[in-house]
């Protein structure tokens, strides 16, 4: 057998051995059990917020039921005072809205929610409003996918994948079948959240569905829980030896590189792969639900999925509004950046036409009066976090939020919540410099184009009044002219005269 042939059969073996790491442990089945994404509403947008929340529920089968009343009242009751508000804080649950095919498919069970349209996968659409600063709502928005979403999931997690080959400069490059799986499987997560921010961008859109909505990629922060049936959090050293011999499996759902544990009861994951470009940040959850199997917990809640859903959704949901506030901080910076990137179509130039340099005067006039009014929103944006992140509020901001530890802190770094608001004051800061850069160059540049436009205008003015001199010399000369002419011509008229 030659060289080539033995080399293709051990990659083979190679790639076969990686497909069959890749599967959940033991045959497990991984359930997505809900998907959580934040859209930012600024104090402007309310009243948009409210409109659309009202186009949400004039729409659903039983506009006027129980539930519809209770939840138009309570919303609306809250916006307004949000509205008047002068300290961060406050949060209001809404029972939402479920799927139509849910409805007929559980006609015995009692129906708590509106009844409507909801994108093909979703049972249940429900909505937390966070008041995390004075100025700026977080609304999430929690997904509750149907079954057969974990049965396509765990369709993909169970297929034999290929490595994939592709033209490169300098030469063919091989991808391997762990990349392309994973490729796939963000691939089918984020349609599912797309899917999901499509449809309420149709009612509206705050800071992230605003963009361009060409762009099918997700647009919101995002967190998703998934669990598995078993897996060892305690003592953590079963926990490291679980997470090294399933490696493979663990990438697929997030990067094992950032591995947190929170309560025994939960691994988060930040998957990487979100955060190229403009990307929303993504983490992923792991837990096994094992946990939640204890009589007490379904007792308590009735059902394993009932345990995971509610017995910790408020800490989730408190995590995702602080997550979208950084993000906004990051969408405020890429801002700032374009702003920059501008500053060289406004350089001075050496003409000094008067009608080039209004045009040039009104074009940097227009570009200063959108960076102002930027940095004007960011200032008050800047103040309020100040206040949220002071000594004074941290532990209010802790206590709405969970503590998400490092399991192995190698790197001696904080919790993932106060390294999240160190990374908000950083940002700021950031911020800060790159505006007050902006609207100093601004400045320049309109006074430098002023100055120009006014020696312009004068130099034109000192032109015209020569002109004006050579036309009054003109306007003598020839007053002067036809005096003599017409004393020329009346003088044989005087001589006839004198004649006779």
């Amino acid at each position: 057998m030659s060289d080539i042939s033995e080399q293709a059969i051990l990659h083979n073996d190679y790639n076969i051995r990686l497909n069959q790491q890749m599967l959940p442990p033991d045959g497990q089945h991984v359930t997505l059990h809900c998907l959580r994404f934040a859209e930012a509403f600024k104090l402007e947008d309310y009243e948009k917020l409210k409109t659309g929340l009202d186009r949400l529920y004039d729409e659903s089968d039983r506009p006027d039921g129980y539930w519809a009343t209770e939840d138009r009242e309570n919303y609306k009751e809250f916006l307004s005072l949000s509205k008047r508000a002068f300290l961060p804080g406050g949060w209001l649950n809404l029972s939402g809205f479920v799927s139509r095919s849910f409805a007929e498919s559980n006609k015995k069970a009692p129906i708590m929610a509106c009844v409507r349209e909801l994108p093909q996968g979703v049972s249940s659409l429900r909505f937390c409003l966070f008041r995390m600063m004075p100025s700026m709502i977080v609304l999430v928005a929690r997904i509750d996918p149907d079954e057969y979403i974990s049965n396509s999931l765990n369709e993909i997690m169970l297929e034999q994948f290929e490595e994939r080959s592709e033209k490169h400069s300098t030469g063919i490059r091989h991808i391997s079948v762990t990349i392309v799986k994973g490729e796939r499987i963000d691939t089918w997560i984020g349609n599912q959240q797309y899917a999901s921010e499509a449809f309420i961008a149709k009612y509206f859109s705050g800071e992230f569905l605003s963009r361009d909505e060409k762009d099918i990629q997700c647009k919101c922060p995002s967190i998703k829980l998934y669990s598995l049936q078993d897996i060892p959090f305690t003592p953590a050293t079963k926990l490291t030896d679980w997470l090294d011999v399933y490696k493979h499996f663990v990438q697929l759902i997030g990067e094992p590189f950032i591995t947190y544990q929170f309560d025994n009861q939960y691994l988060m994951f930040e998957h990487s792969r979100f955060q190229k470009g403009d990307r929303p940040t993504d983490i992923r959850i792991l837990t096994s639900e094992s946990l939640f199997k204890a009589p007490e917990a379904h007792q308590m809640y009735g059902s394993i999925i009932g345990a995971i859903r509610y017995g910790h959704e408020n800490a989730f949901d408190n995590f995702l509004a602080l997550l979208a506030i950084d993000q906004v901080l990051r969408a405020r910076i890429k801002l700032a950046i374009k702003h920059r990137n501008k500053l060289d179509e406004y350089c001075i130039d050496s003409n000094n036409s008067l009608d080039s340099k209004r045009e040039q005067y009104s074009n940097i006039y227009n570009a200063k009066k959108v960076v102002s009014g930027d940095y004007y929103d960011f200032l008050r944006f800047r103040q309020e976090l100040e206040y949220i992140t002071s000594a004074e509020a941290e532990p209010w901001l802790y206590r709405e939020a969970p503590s998400f530890e490092l399991l192995d802190n190698q790197h001696k770094r904080p919790d993932f919540v106060r390294g999240l608001v160190s990374n908000m004051r950083h940002l700021v800061s950031l911020l800060d410099g790159s505006f007050a850069l902006l609207n100093t160059r601004y400045s320049d540049l309109f006074e430098s184009v002023s100055s120009l436009s006014n020696f312009a205008v004068a130099d034109s003015a000192y032109q015209y009044q020569k002109q004006l001199s050579i036309l009054t010399w003109v306007l003598i000369i020839l007053t002067a002219f036809v005096v003599a002419l017409t004393a020329i011509m009346a003088v044989p008229v005087i001589i006839r005269f004198l004649a006779q």
